[in-house]
C-alpha cells in the first residue's frame, strides 16, 4: 500500500508538466449505513487533499490524494461491576475511538469557467479504525479493581467511494480579487469497504455487561481482581461488532487554486 501511494504521489506532482493545482482543506460527517447505523454514531473528520489537474484536452479531470482523521465516540460513563458475592464497584470507563483514512481518486469537472462547478469524483483507499478503553481505578478497598489500564482494538480496510459535488466561486459572493482562485466546495459521496471491527459507541448508557449481545456482538473483555478474595476474573466493557464498512460522507471545506 506504501508503495501504491508513493507511486500515485510521483505521477501527480512529477509526470504532468503543465497542470493547476489545488489544496482543499475542510469538515467531512461520515453517517453510517446499514447494520453500521444501529452500533455506532456518525464519524466526524478533518480532511486535508492536493489534487492536480490534467492539462490540454483532459484539462477537466484532476488526479489526487486525501487524507482524513476524526472520531466517532469519546464518552466517559459510569458503570457498576460485580462479582461473585463481592461488593458491587462503581467507576468510570473512557472510550475513545477514532478513524484514519488515505484515498488516492479522480475527479471529473462537468462545466469550467462559471461560478458553479459540479464534479464527479471517485476514490480508492484504506481506512483505520481503533478503540482506546480505560478504566478508571475506583479507590473501592472491598470491590473489583481494573489489572489492565487499557485495551486496544484496531482494524483496517480497503475502501472504495464515488459521488459529486459543487465548487462556488467565493468571488461571487465576497469582495475577492481573484476570480475562479477561492471555493467553497461542497460534496456528497458513499463510501463501501470490507468488513471492519469496530466496538459499539451508540447506546452504552444501556449497557449491561452479558456475556452475549443477542443481536451478532461479542463482548470485549478486560482483566478485573476482586480485593476481598484476590481471584482474577474478567468483565465486559462493551461490545465488538463485524460489518461491512458503509457510510455517507457530507462534505464541506475551502479549495484554493495554486
Amino acid at each position: 500500500m506504501k508503495l501504491f501511494y508513493l507511486l500515485v504521489f510521483t505521477f501527480l506532482f512529477s509526470t504532468v508538466s503543465k497542470a493547476q493545482y489545488e489544496v482543499n482543506t475542510g469538515y467531512t460527517i461520515s453517517v453510517p449505513l446499514h447494520q453500521m447505523k444501529t452500533n455506532i454514531n456518525p464519524v466526524h473528520q478533518f480532511t486535508l487533499a492536493g489534487s492536480r489537474q490534467l492539462p490540454g484536452k483532459w484539462k477537466p479531470v484532476s488526479l489526487g490524494l486525501d487524507y482524513g482523521i476524526g472520531s466517532y465516540a469519546n464518552l466517559r460513563m459510569p458503570t457498576t461491576f460485580s462479582f461473585g458475592n463481592g461488593n458491587p464497584t462503581t467507576t468510570y470507563v473512557n472510550y475513545s475511538s477514532n478513524v484514519m483514512q488515505a484515498n488516492a481518486g479522480v475527479q471529473v469537472q462537468l462545466l469550467q469557467n462559471f461560478f458553479i462547478q459540479p464534479y464527479l469524483l471517485a476514490k480508492v483507499g484504506v481506512q483505520s479504525w481503533f478503540s482506546n478503553i480505560n478504566v478508571e481505578d475506583p479507590n473501592d478497598i472491598d470491590g473489583c479493581h481494573p489489572l489492565e489500564k487499557k485495551s486496544i482494538l484496531k482494524d483496517h480496510t480497503g475502501t472504495i467511494s464515488y459521488g459529486g459535488g459543487l465548487k462556488i466561486d467565493l468571488n461571487t459572493f465576497l469582495n475577492i480579487k481573484e476570480k475562479g482562485k477561492h471555493y467553497l466546495n461542497i460534496s456528497v459521496s458513499t463510501t463501501r469497504g470490507g468488513n471492519i471491527e469496530y466496538i459499539n459507541t451508540r447506546n452504552l448508557k444501556n449497557h449491561d455487561h452479558t456475556a452475549t449481545t443477542g443481536d451478532g456482538g461479542k463482548p470485549l473483555n478486560m482483566k478485573f481482581i476482586n480485593v476481598t478474595s484476590n481471584v482474577i476474573h474478567d468483565h465486559p466493557v462493551a461490545e465488538i461488532y463485524t460489518t461491512p464498512l458503509r457510510l455517507l460522507d457530507c462534505k464541506i471545506s475551502y479549495t484554493i487554486k495554486l
